[in-house]
């Protein structure tokens, strides 16, 4: 049975770099997903790497600002959005793992693990503290995990196993010489183990008290009890009605204030919501421009218009107060009158 080679993690380990290494246990029951391989690595948009700032970071806003970055990939890839459950800030994130790889694998029409075992969640943790890949020392059930750190939030940190993975990457396993280690991280996740109800674990940890460190550990392995299961989380997922396009949502984000207007893109691809307290959420192609969530105001904000090119946008607040951002020209307001 072949283990992938691993590259040592670095001693000096900083916030705001990424590094993923992977580690499965190759046998035949085990199938891989190589076909889906994207051909490039593919940056978010928008940069939540940029928006979210420090790490970790579970804000609404950061935590949207990935979840768009994620959904305007699936949308390239030609796979169904994510739209998470209703509980999802409430979950931890390991739990938060589970959910995503779960979501990716359905997406792809895939079986998705059952739940979380707690055999493979200690594990998990285990590397997670550590910083390096979970390892299970059995060889009984075909197993496949995943390590990563330095990226503020687990949806984050799914985006970079899925989209940032092949040469070029922070990916330290791929390179020219082992093409074979690129993409792995993602092969691992929709690796499919020949069963129907397969277990995961997951588990994180904050390193250096500013860099959260990530780990999952997936197998064939059926757990006698779990910590979560997909049962549970499955029905807590929105159902999505009609012709109208979903690219993500805030329903899943404990939010600082009320949602007050959705706006959408000129090619109807994505859209913006615009909270009361100015701040802004991207979803689908739409772009991130600025917000006054931070600014001190003297009333709440109720609309947004976008630019006709999709390339800035206006907020409103209900005592005539206009803020412009990207392309949007200021032209005055009634602000403070």
């Amino acid at each position: 049975m072949l283990i992938t080679a691993l590259s040592a993690l670095p001693a000096n380990v900083k916030p705001g770099y990424s590094n993923w290494q992977p580690r499965m246990q190759s046998v035949a029951s085990i199938r891989s997903y190589r076909g889906s391989d994207p051909t490039s690595n593919l940056s978010p948009q928008p940069d939540f790497n940029t928006i979210c700032g420090i790490q970790p970071n579970e804000s609404a806003t950061c935590s949207a600002a990935a979840l768009s970055a994620l959904n305007r990939a699936q949308e390239l890839e030609g796979v169904a959005p994510i739209n998470l459950p209703t509980n999802f800030p409430l979950l931890s994130p390991p739990e938060q793992l589970f959910v995503l790889v779960n979501l990716e694998r359905s997406s792809r029409g895939l079986a998705v693990f059952s739940g979380m075992s707690p055999t493979l969640n200690a594990i998990s943790q285990q590397g997670a503290t550590q910083g390096q890949d979970p390892t299970w020392n059995q060889y009984a059930f075909p197993w496949a995990s995943n390590y990563g750190y330095g990226l503020p939030n687990a949806i984050a940190m799914v985006y970079g196993w899925m989209y940032e993975d092949g040469p070029g990457s922070p990916n330290l396993s791929c390179s020219i010489e082992t093409p074979g280690s690129c993409w792995q991280h993602r092969n691992n996740i929709l690796q499919d183990f020949g069963t129907d109800s397969p277990s995961m674990g997951a588990g994180y940890f904050v390193l250096n008290s500013n860099v959260a460190s990530y780990a999952i550990l997936e197998s064939s392995y059926i757990s006698a009890t779990y910590t979560l299961t997909w049962t549970q989380e499955a029905q807590l997922i929105p159902k999505i009605e009609g012709d109208a396009g979903f690219f993500g949502s805030t329903g899943a984000t404990l939010l600082g204030s009320p949602i007050v207007s959705l706006t959408p893109s000129p090619d109807g691809m994505g859209y913006w919501l615009v909270g009361s307290n100015g701040s802004i959420f991207t979803f689908g192609d739409v772009g991130y421009f600025g917000t006054v969530e931070a600014s001190r105001l003297l009333a709440p904000i109720v609309s947004m218009a976008a630019t006709p090119d999709g390339k800035g946008y206006w907020l409103v607040a209900s005592d005539g107060g206009v803020f412009s951002f990207g392309d949007a020209t200021f032209y005055g307001s009634m602000g403070g009158i």
